[in-house]
Order: structure tokens, then sequence, then C-alpha cells
């Protein structure tokens, strides 16, 4: 995201956007395709909530990579973290209410939660989408400024992926906007003289609430909102998402901050009708496999930059989670399946919070991940709120077995059904929380 991101971040971005691209414009005739293989359940889903994913949709911004006068991105102080995010432009500390929407609702289709897992998107999500009629050309809706504050960081992976932080008058609260096709000129003509997009730093624009940010069009405005005074307890390492996006573990509901009259607004465009309606992204619980790990050595949330590991900072990544829609059904989300990332819905095993050191191995059915809407046909991204997930035919058995509180041992057998799968084998992988990882201190090496 365009987090404040070390500058090695950045590039892993890149290569993600460059290998898969936008799936957005065409999403009918990618239906039809995917129908004729027996995949659309899962393909159209999958396009229709990302411009994501493998595609990852975060251009970067910089973060402090160790602690100084500028703060530190690892800090358990609330301001001290609040100053890196912020290049060191903030001043003061607390939250303040949202009074704007970022979108005009009329020109909004559904605002989609905190959680999603697809493609590259391997670990739930930590931004919302706010999605304007897909098929619709670059910059036809205007985005707007939630609340007055500072334009404290932009960002741009491409002419059309825009990003900007803003405090809020804060060094501890914050909103980030992701994916607008351009910048409005009032934002423009107010940067300072050289900037480019790898040297971010130094942006101190004021806005007021309301005031124009810039545009989006044919694809989501990705939403955020930080409180440095809030932790997520569900992310149970911090240095493991620091050292990588540290905006991630201070992710907070912006439905807690917006306004009343804000809210009555967009609510009305919100599908998850489960609460918190605004999602839910951290689901780690010290002695049990349900949450985010990471394969061992590969750093946390940040991945390895080992050339024997396959293409991705997330190829690391493991989630044993539940659908940001039907937060009922279970998710197996990984980085590496065959060599590219891959979402399954589980068709049948122990509930995630039930396998435990002691529980011994657990075996999980992995089938096809298909979204139904409440008519009870495929879900293509339309306004439904009775979306559910719906196991398809399974598509591999994976083994579980916790040796220690935080410590997992993993094997997925592609193509194989429970009653095939005895044991593990020497395929089998060590994942972790990421509480060995350590923060990023040079632009080459982890």
């Amino acid at each position: 995201m365009v987090r404040f991101r070390y500058s090695c971040y950045m590039t892993k971005k890149q290569q993600a956007h460059n290998e898969t691209g936008i799936a957005h414009v065409g999403l009918v005739l990618l239906a039809v395709v995917l129908l004729t293989v027996g995949l659309v359940g899962y393909r159209v889903y999958s396009k229709n909530n990302a411009n994501k994913a493998s595609v990852n949709d975060h251009p970067v911004t910089q973060v402090n990579k160790s602690a100084n006068s500028l703060g530190d991105p690892n800090s358990s102080d609330p301001t001290t973290k609040g100053k890196a995010l912020s290049g060191g432009q903030c001043t003061g500390k607390g939250s303040k209410p949202l009074t704007h929407a970022p979108m005009d609702m009329k020109d909004v289709v559904t605002i989609q939660p905190y959680g999603l897992m697809v493609d590259g998107h391997v670990t739930p999500v930590d931004h919302e989408y706010y999605y304007p009629a897909i098929n619709s050309a670059p910059d036809s809706y205007p985005v707007y400024a939630d609340a007055d504050g500072t334009i404290v960081s932009i960002g741009s992976e491409t002419s059309t992926k825009w990003a900007v932080v803003i405090s809020h008058n804060s060094c501890t609260f914050f909103s980030w906007y992701n994916l607008m096709t351009s910048l409005s000129k009032n934002i423009t003509d107010k940067m300072p003289a050289g900037w480019g997009p790898n040297n971010q730093g130094g942006i101190s624009i004021a806005v007021k609430s309301g005031d124009l940010l810039g545009y989006v069009g044919g694809q989501s405005l990705d939403y955020a909102v930080w409180n440095t005074e809030k932790t997520l307890k569900g992310l149970l390492n911090p240095v493991a998402y620091n050292n990588s996006e540290p905006g991630k573990i201070n992710t907070v509901p912006p439905l807690d901050y917006f306004t009343q009259a804000v809210r009555s607004q967009i609510l009305p465009k919100y599908i998850r009708t489960a609460q918190p309606l605004d999602g839910t992204l951290a689901y780690d619980v010290d002695g049990q496999a349900v949450g985010t790990w990471f394969l061992a050595g590969t750093n946390g949330y940040a991945g390895s930059n080992d050339p024997s590991h396959p293409s991705g900072y997330w190829s690391g990544h493991l989630s044993l989670a539940y659908n940001y829609l039907d937060p009922a059904a279970m998710e197996f989300s990984i980085g590496d399946y065959q060599g590219q990332p891959k979402q399954f819905a589980v068709k049948s095993g122990p509930n995630w919070t039930k396998i435990t050191p002691s529980s011994g191995i657990a075996k999980v059915e992995l089938a096809q991940l298909n979204m139904v809407n409440s008519s009870g046909t495929v879900w293509t991204g339309q306004f439904d709120k009775g979306v559910t997930l719906q196991p398809g035919t399974t598509m591999a058995t994976a083994l579980l077995q916790l040796t220690g509180k935080q410590t997992m041992k993993v094997e997925v057998f592609p193509g194989k059904t429970p009653s095939q799968v005895s044991g593990f084998d020497s395929n089998a992988k060590t994942y972790d929380r990421g509480q060995t990882a350590h923060m990023i201190t040079s632009t080459t090496a982890h």
C-alpha cells in the first residue's frame, strides 16, 4: 500500500503489478471464459474484488528505516510511531471526527470491508474498497478529504495509481487513500519542487474536510484509517508487520470515527451484514492455528529476498481465517501453492481455533472457493447483502500441526482428498508468527 514502506518493498509491489496487472476491464468476457473451465465462482469473485493482489495494489511511500528524530516505525509509543508514519510532518495527538465521505455515494456501487484474501493478498487486507462502476473511465468520480488535516505523503506507482496519507492534525490519527487515477490540481500545484515517486518525503499540504483530493474510475478507491493509539491484538508480533507495513497493526474501523451524518450516507452501500461492518483483518490467538503465519526464515510480512523462494513478498504468507463477507466460513490462504498464491474454501476439518499444540495433526479438505449471491448464483461484485461462501470441488488436502504455541508444521497435497493423505512427508514446511522478524535497515537486504 502506499504506506510508509521501505524502498525494497516498492520493488516487490511494482513487480507484482507488472506481472499481473489490473483485472477490471473486460470482466464479463472473463466470466464467460472462466465458466467454460468451471472456475467462475472463484475467479470472477477474485477479479471483481481486487485490482488487487498478486496485483498488489499498493504504490509505496517512504518510512524511516530506524529510530531517529523523525520517529520509529516499530515504536510502541503512539506519537513516536506516528512521526515515522508522517515522515516527521505531524504535531499533536488524538483522533478526530471524520466529517466527509471519501466519495459521493451516488458514484459508489458497493463499499467492501477489511479482510479480503485474494491472490497475492494472502493475509486479510487492511483497507476497504469503495467501488464505482468498474467499466467507468479513469477520473470519472471525485475523491474527497474525509476531515481537516495535512497531506504528509503522496505516492505514485503509475500515472493512474495515486495514494495519499492525511494526518488529521495529529501524530496518532491518519487516513490512507489509494488507487486514485489522478490528483487534483490543488494538490499538484502545492507539491514541492523536485518531488518524484521515489522521494515522497517532505510533503506537507493542508486540506479541509471535503476538499477535492483527486479522481478515480475503472477501479476501486482503497481507503483505511490508522490510529496509533490503538494496536490490533490479533497480530501477535508487531515487528513482523512494522518492518514492511507499519500502519497495518494500527488499522481501525472507519465507522468508529465518521460522524452520524456521514454514517447515514455510507451505510446503505456497505455490503457486509455481520458485525463489525468494517470487517476484520487480525485473527491471531497464541496457541491456536487461527490467524496469520509466515514461512520460517522469511522475516514476517516483509518476506524474503532469497531467490530460491517463489516470486512475491507474499510467497511465505499463510492465513487460516474467515471469509470477509461470510465470517462463518473458513478460508485457507497460502502464498505458495504450486508456485502461486491461492485461496481455498474449507470443505471439512476442525475450526481453526480448535487446532492447538495438544490437538495433534489436523486434516483439512480444501475446495474451490465460490461466492454466491442471495439468489444462489455466482456473485460478480454487484451490490448484494446476502453473499455467502460455498465450497466447490475438492482441490487439495492440508495437514496442520502446532508444534508450539507459535510454530506450525504445514503440508498441502494438491489433488488429494482427505482419505488419500495419511501423514506428513519430506515436503512439510515450518511456519511461525514472525516472532524472529526484524526491522529492515538496508534498501537492498532484509
